[in-house]
């Protein structure tokens, strides 16, 4: 496993795609998209603050 962090970068999901390799994960603001799956290649993009219904995003804790 190799985890990278690069902060106050942001890119869209066709950049993801491009960029990284399969099974790649994207967090909160690095891909500025709604959370995304690619059946595919297995890129995902966990996001629950850009472009989501702030309502189906809720915390419970």
């Amino acid at each position: 496993m190799k985890i990278n962090i690069e902060p106050r970068i942001s890119i869209t999901w066709d950049e993801f795609q491009k960029k990284t390799p399969p099974e790649s994960i994207a967090l909160d603001g690095y891909v500025l998209e709604s959370p995304k799956f690619d059946m595919e290649t297995k890129h995902i993009n966990f996001d629950h603050h850009t472009y989501v219904q702030r309502l189906s995003t809720r915390s419970t804790t």
